[in-house]
């Protein structure tokens, strides 16, 4: 990985995937298709955005993919899109268009240590405020957005010391991103998603935008295969090839798509 000159220019992006008659288009949920929010349940996509991927599900030279580290369950409430790929917890389940499901690890035997983490967690923060503990089926999330900065490093030690023993045992890691630690298993990461992807959909052009460090893996795939959109104000290191700024610029991009994408619908839809 190294850092080095992205382009942030939306143009660019344009001039590239409009070449591809065939895009496979997969995004993270927050912070790409959606503003981060303080809590993570006040991030919901406005009516016009779940309007323009319910289009975009149905262009025919289109497949259209979220892949996020939200519960597979989350992501189905926030999204009520037909015909797309939802990939949850990082991917750990994946659901198509059939709505079949497809888990990547045992639920079961990752439930009881997560439960004991999730108590690790509370035991943590005690009574320090701002901090939000998000419970998930394949691992869990220490928010300190809100948290008294004071606070913060305090907190966070005591819960990667105390979590440290349990994580080798099961096959998890600890993962920071923004203002948030998170509980992962190791078997899985959103690379391994995009492969995946892949692999259902030959002949179509891979492009996956994401803002936070779990999607580096899928820009690390992508490299010599694709092209990985880094959504961030400013550069950074990342193993993307280009940048947009704000999710307000990938909903553009999208916008975009539905105008030279959609001239010829799956079958059976009419807008």
């Amino acid at each position: 990985m190294s850092k080095y000159s992205i382009s942030t220019d939306l143009e660019k992006l344009i001039a590239i995937i409009k070449q591809k008659p065939r895009l496979l288009m997969m995004l993270d949920y927050d912070g790409t298709l959606v503003p981060i929010q303080a809590k993570p349940d006040l991030a919901r996509p406005s009516g016009e955005l779940l309007d323009l991927l319910n289009k975009l599900a149905f262009c025919e030279g289109i497949r259209l993919a979220i892949i996020s580290g939200r519960d597979l369950l989350d992501l189905k409430g926030l999204l009520p899109v037909e015909s797309i790929y939802l990939v949850g917890g990082h991917g750990a389940a994946i659901e198509g268009p059939d709505e079949r499901r497809y888990d990547i690890i045992n639920l079961g035997k990752l439930q009881p240590v997560l439960e004991q983490l999730v108590l690790i967690a509370k035991q943590c923060v005690g009574k320090a405020s701002g901090f939000i503990i998000e419970t998930k089926t394949t691992g869990l999330a220490l928010h300190y957005r809100l948290a008294d900065p004071a606070r913060v490093r305090p907190v966070l030690t005591a819960f990667v010391t105390k979590s440290f023993p349990w994580l080798k045992p099961y096959a998890l890691e600890l993962l920071h991103g923004k203002k948030v630690i998170e509980v992962r298993s190791r078997l899985i990461n959103k690379g391994k998603a995009v492969e995946y992807l892949l692999g259902l959909s030959p002949g179509y052009y891979p492009v996956f935008l994401g803002d936070d460090r779990t999607d580096e893996d899928a820009f690390a795939v992508l490299q010599g295969k694709g092209i990985g959109v880094l959504i961030a104000p400013e550069d950074r290191t990342t193993r993307a090839a280009l940048r947009l700024e704000s999710p307000e610029k990938v909903q553009k991009l999208l916008r975009y798509l539905f105008k030279t994408h959609c001239e010829v619908l799956k079958s059976g839809t009419s807008f």
